[in-house]
């Protein structure tokens, strides 16, 4: 058993590491892209930009204004006298400036940083806790499921499950978190035994979640008395590592649906579905009944919900 799960750990590290990579490299492909225009470099193309009367390319000056046909007298004052008279975007949308603002243009509340959470100062210290993002430094759970579907499956599933990430990031940016997430339940769960899932959960993921998680978060997380983490991942995935690792009390997540007669995963998720946005809240308020959590802490919009309804609430990234 001890040599299962050691050659378990040593083919789960280097796809976490390979997978981890390849997520990083695509999510930084917007940045990089924009950094890029920013400097007139498009498809290894360098463009000139204008920048004060100066025609550049790159950092080189290219040549200046005066160089350039000159615009009619008219037009130019036009635009100075414009540009005069404009007024900034928050001004132009009526709404006050963003150091007076205490709730963003949308209505959602906004939350103070992590650091300044003092969980001395609440006195039952019971906590609400998101997990990817959160507790964890990463806010994708992709590298995640890709190990659940190489050691629990096949490499095939593997492979296939890589190759859907780009309609999987689609679904997330443009459509709903939820059906990224069920993408990712489907092509990962789908027809393996219940057995094999939770084996791979309690022997090769908390390796992995325990060199990811968030120092300042697990200090608040680890002062609280009753320890409570709402997550839309399944919860026989990430119940073994916050239980024993994190020292939970309880894991409300998404449930996954199993087929009573064969005991493999059907693919889909039990009601009420994934648990995001107003979900959370409702899971928060069954667990937790009249009283509310004294702590909420999240990192993303969809957070808002459950965290409203704390006494305390803390934003573990900048929103």
């Amino acid at each position: 058993m001890n040599g299962e799960v050691g050659g378990r750990n040593q083919r789960g590290r280097r796809w976490f590491l390979l997978i981890r990579v390849l997520v990083r490299n695509l999510s930084t492909l917007p940045t990089e892209l924009q950094s890029r225009r920013k400097f007139g470099l498009i498809n290894g193309v360098q463009f000139p930009t204008v920048k004060k009367g100066r025609i550049w390319c790159g950092d080189t000056v290219c040549s200046f204004r005066s160089d350039l046909p000159s615009l009619p007298r008219q037009v130019v004052e036009r635009e100075r006298e414009g540009k005069r008279k404009s007024k900034p975007r928050w001004a132009k949308r009526g709404v006050m400036p963003p150091s007076k603002r205490t709730t963003s243009t949308t209505g959602k509340k906004s939350f103070p940083s992590i650091t300044s959470c003092d969980a001395s100062a609440v006195n039952n210290h019971s906590i609400a806790a998101d997990l990817d993002g959160t507790l964890l430094i990463s806010r994708s759970s992709f590298p995640y499921f890709m190990l659940v579907a190489i050691e629990a499956g096949s490499l095939l599933r593997g492979l296939v499950l890589l190759l859907s990430f780009p309609l999987i990031a689609i679904a997330y940016v443009f459509v709903s978190e939820s059906l990224a997430i069920q993408m990712l339940i489907f092509i990962s769960f789908y027809r393996l035994k219940i057995r094999d899932i939770e084996l791979a959960s309690r022997a090769v993921l908390p390796r992995f979640y325990a060199a990811d998680v968030r120092a300042e978060s697990y200090e608040v997380f680890e002062k609280c008395k009753r320890k409570v983490v709402v997550t839309a991942n399944p919860t026989v995935m990430v119940e073994p590592f916050v239980r024993e690792y994190l020292g939970g009390d309880k894991v409300l997540g998404t449930e996954i649906e199993v087929n009573p007669k064969t005991k493999r995963a059907t693919g889909f998720v039990k009601k009420p579905g994934i648990l995001v946005g107003k979900w959370k809240k409702l899971a928060i308020l069954k667990e937790f009944e009249e009283e509310s959590p004294d702590i909420g802490i999240g990192d993303r919009e969809s957070d808002h919900d459950f965290m409203s309804i704390c006494k305390v609430c803390s934003f573990s990234s900048e929103n």
